[in-house]
């Protein structure tokens, strides 16, 4: 299964599981080539109760890989615009182990190596 759509199949499963949780979720549609993400570093947004979140996507055999400099740079960008009820994670799926892993990002100033 190429890189491409083992993301495509980890972000749905990821839609799934906040749809069901009661979240109201906004993807976009999967390219190959090109930019896809909401501002450069988002695979999802969810919305429930006046909370939006801001998802970027992974899906890992081991230890959850780091942000690119290009993410992070697009992170912090969407935080300058964000308000108090914007929350931004960055979740990772263990293909092995078939577990989610989530790291909530309060600051991208402060992120170093996630």
């Amino acid at each position: 299964m190429s890189t491409w759509s083992k993301g495509s199949k980890v972000e749905k499963l990821r839609r799934e599981q906040l749809e069901h949780e009661g979240w109201l979720v906004q993807t976009w549609p999967k390219i190959k080539f090109g930019e896809q993400d909401l501002f450069g570093a988002f695979d999802l947004i969810a919305k429930k109760l006046g909370v939006t979140r801001y998802e970027q996507v992974k899906s890992t055999k081991g230890r959850m890989p780091g942000m690119t400099v290009e993410t992070i740079k697009n992170m912090q960008e969407a935080w300058k615009h964000s308000c108090d009820h914007d929350e931004f994670y960055w979740v990772g799926y263990n293909t092995t182990t078939k577990e989610w892993r989530m790291r909530r990002i309060l600051d991208p100033y402060v992120i170093g190596k996630i």
